[in-house]
């Protein structure tokens, strides 16, 4: 009976498998030098994924080919780094001190940072609290996910974040747990902080042939654009009574950004470096402007948006800000609350 030949090794096989073995010798060199010289404590993030991607297909070589330690590396199995100064790093982060056959850096992930409950959709939750929480007796998440209208998980975000800082208390436990809204104030201090209107909302300023703000309100109440239209900043203020200054320009949140072209036509509207008669700003805080009743003439901002809006805003907003604060009903209640 005939012997079954030998098989032979592919050569095409074969140059593949010395072309992987030359170039994770290459690899293994320049962590070497990496680690004998220390450079990988400046590098920048991307740089050090990549001496980590490396050293662990290195690793992973050698485990898979039983190949010797280094004599480069041997002896130092057991050395942990340090690494307090990486820019790159919020807070301290430790090398693992495992480097049997390896030569992987293995960094110690920075926190993830908290929820952020000052968005969009979280500002229904919040607006609901400061309007509505202040007098009510322990009330459920589920109330406040319905009367905000934002989902439950939404909801749950938002008390979650607020019970960690103290401003929301919580009784019970489970589907019977209960909120007290305890610190109003540090949450109206701590929304403006963390909010500002020049950061967060696009502006675009103009100048127009028209007198007067009065004629350029009467001129937007009578077109089709009013239900795209919000009164901001200085106008909300100045028509709801609360004004503290002579200016004469009109500020606009503009709920649809298409309607744009159509409106500074509406205006005669040309655009202006400096200064302004009229600012059409796109509103940041969109389902909360969205919900405002347009009938019966213009909507105007809540005088709580108008606070925030005002409070960091260049254009003599601190100064209206602190006036709206003491004359507005809404605002001293949650100032005044305790």
């Amino acid at each position: 009976m005939d012997r079954v030949p030998k098989p032979q090794i592919n050569e095409t096989v074969w140059r593949q498998k010395m072309k992987k073995k030359i170039k994770l010798d290459k690899l293994e060199k320049e962590i070497e030098k990496s680690l004998a010289s220390g450079e990988w404590q400046s590098l920048p993030k991307s740089e050090v994924s990549r001496f980590e991607k490396m050293a662990k297909r290195s690793a992973e070589h050698r485990k898979r080919e039983a190949r010797p330690v280094r004599p480069a590396l041997a002896g130092k199995e057991n050395l942990l780094f340090t690494v307090e100064n990486c820019s790159f790093y919020n807070e301290q982060c430790r090398i693992m001190n495992s480097m049997k056959g390896r030569y992987l850096l293995k960094s110690v992930k920075p926190r993830e940072s908290e929820a952020d409950i000052f968005g969009d959709k979280s500002a229904l939750v919040l607006h609901w609290l400061l309007s509505n929480a202040l007098d009510k007796e322990p009330f459920s998440l589920r109330l406040a996910a319905k009367e905000s209208g934002v989902s439950l998980g939404q909801a749950q975000k938002v008390f979650a974040t607020l019970i960690h800082r103290g401003i929301l208390g919580a009784q019970g436990e489970r589907t019977a747990k209960k909120f007290i809204f305890k610190k109003p104030a540090a949450l109206l201090k701590e929304w403006e902080e963390k909010y500002s209107l020049v950061n967060k909302v696009k502006l675009r300023t103009y100048r127009t042939p028209l007198f007067s703000a009065k004629e350029i309100l009467k001129r937007v109440a009578g077109s089709n654009l009013k239900k795209y239209i919000v009164l901001g900043l200085h106008s909300a203020a100045r028509a709801k009574g609360f004004s503290n200054t002579n200016l004469e320009s009109v500020e606009i949140y503009l709920l649809d950004p298409k309607k744009r072209l159509e409106l500074e036509k509406l205006l005669e509207l040309e655009p202006q470096e400096r200064g302004y008669g009229v600012l059409i700003a796109e509103p940041y805080y969109k389902n909360w402007l969205k919900r405002i009743d347009h009938d019966g003439g213009l909507a105007v901002s809540p005088d709580l948006l108008t606070y925030l809006d005002l409070a960091n805003y260049p254009l003599r907003g601190r100064e209206q800000a602190d006036y709206l604060l003491q004359k507005s009903p809404e605002l001293k209640r949650i100032r005044n609350a305790k």
